[in-house]
């Protein structure tokens, strides 16, 4: 038993230890992003919300590196009364509000394109999980609520996406960093606004997200 016990802390150890190797610097991130939305209830985007984002960016080479994201917020959009004609030739008088809380998290590759003593410009793209919950205007989700959708239309509040954006650091004296970043979300699902057949906007729905964010560095081994 004690010597599986040292066995194991000397594993540990190890792995530590070429971790550390590998990896000299990570930063972590904190941000805010403005969230737009365009879909079945916005031609285009508009109607801006928040978002609150955690991140972790690995540093380990000078072009291409990897980032880890949370984030947690929200989106809505609205749009004048409409009407449709259903299935079995009733007229529906649609939800013309919604607000629509979003968690995601994903990992994204980063590549420098441009990168100075005090600047840096990116590019990248990523995949991830998004869960979302739809509400009407008085805050009652609409997820399992069928009357508020065509009859045909029923959907899981979980969802794949593939953010792609573009980005600039501003470095200062002690490697913390300041950002700005755009992205567009590329969710694969249509109902984020909850509907998809009542809607007058042919158009699938996605988020474009104004990311303001700060990042400190972690150091591991020799600098």
């Amino acid at each position: 038993m004690k010597k599986n016990f040292i066995i194991t802390i000397c594993s540990i150890i190890l792995i530590i230890g070429n971790a550390n190797a590998q990896i000299k610097k990570l930063f972590v991130e904190l941000g805010v992003s403005a969230n737009s939305y365009k879909g079945s209830l916005n031609e285009g985007f508009g109607n801006y919300a928040s978002s609150y984002h955690l991140g972790v960016r690995f540093c380990k080479k000078k072009i291409l590196n990897g980032r880890i994201n949370l984030s947690y917020g929200n989106i809505d959009g609205q749009t004048n009364t409409v009407s449709f004609i259903n299935n079995k030739g009733k007229i529906i008088y649609p939800l013309n509000y919604f607000n629509t809380s979003l968690f995601t998290a994903n990992y994204e590759a980063i590549f420098n394109i441009w990168s100075k003593k005090k600047y840096l410009i990116y590019l990248g793209a990523g995949a991830g999980i998004m869960r979302f919950d739809v509400k009407d205007e008085n805050g009652n989700s609409l997820v399992n609520n069928l009357k508020s959708r065509d009859s045909d239309e029923d959907y899981s509040n979980i969802t794949t996406y593939f953010p792609v954006f573009i980005g600039f650091n501003y470095i200062m004296k002690n490697d913390v960093r300041i950002g700005f970043q755009t992205q567009l979300l590329n969710p694969m699902t249509d109902y984020l606004d909850n509907t998809k057949n009542w809607s007058p906007n042919v158009t699938g729905d996605n988020v474009l997200a104004f990311k303001f964010f700060m990042a400190a560095p972690i150091y591991f081994g020799a600098q």
